[in-house]
């Protein structure tokens, strides 16, 4: 059964390739870079007061571009992130998966300008799971004020990345698509809340992140948007 889950874990997004795109239009927030915008980075212990152990932070720049009504802001933008890991540390032989699942609410973000939003993972989660920085999938959701921002050829890369060893043999892709969803809220559900954006990371990682990046930009987020 693991091996199955595995196999279906495997293909469900291919899914998102052939069924989810759609014709080509103007995003009103794209993410900067594309997918190698998105970081995955380690902050070690000895940066970070009363931290027992290093953090890992998910970085995603997003760049608000022209608005229909060339408003200087765009207002109401939600991020959703997906990490998946391997688990390293698990016993069994079959290749099991932690997720990690989160999400913030930015109250605008200025029309020309990359706003990098972060996550972190607290360093008890990279001491019992053994993380390493970069994942083998993950996946963004934007919404602008509500309106997903739609998955298409030629932003796909911006929103998901899987391993290439997980791409595989494809059977029956709905059923892998819908397979895959429901590990994520299984696994997601395991490590409720342990993934968390910055306004609801520990003391020591907000200080890290507001003073001695001071040269960043720190949007506005709103808290109770999870």
């Amino acid at each position: 059964m693991k091996k199955k889950t595995a196999f279906l874990f495997s293909t469900a997004l291919l899914f998102v390739f052939t069924s989810l795109f759609s014709a080509p239009k103007e995003d009103a927030v794209i993410i900067d870079g594309g997918k190698n915008g998105v970081k995955f980075e380690t902050i070690q212990k000895s940066q970070l007061n009363n931290s027992g152990g290093p953090v890992t932070r998910v970085q995603i720049p997003l760049k608000a571009m022209t608005t229909a009504d060339k408003d200087k802001w765009i207002r109401n933008v939600s991020v959703e992130l997906t990490v998946v890991y391997r688990d390293e540390k698990a016993k069994k032989k079959d290749t099991s998966f932690l997720v990690f699942k989160s999400s913030a609410k930015l109250f605008a973000i200025k029309v020309g300008q990359t706003t990098p939003v972060q996550f972190f993972i607290p360093w008890e989660a990279y001491e019992i799971y053994g993380l390493k920085n970069a994942p083998c999938a993950w996946r963004i959701n934007l919404k602008v004020s509500g309106e997903p921002v739609e998955w298409t050829k030629s932003n796909i890369d911006s929103f998901f990345y899987m391993e290439s060893s997980l791409m595989k043999k494809v059977t029956d892709l709905k059923a892998a698509y819908d397979a895959f969803e429901e590990l994520v809220k299984k696994s997601a559900g395991y490590n409720e809340n342990v993934m968390v954006p910055l306004p609801l990371a520990p003391f020591s990682i907000r200080y890290y992140q507001c003073y001695r990046n001071s040269g960043e930009v720190v949007p506005t987020y709103i808290v109770n948007s999870q």
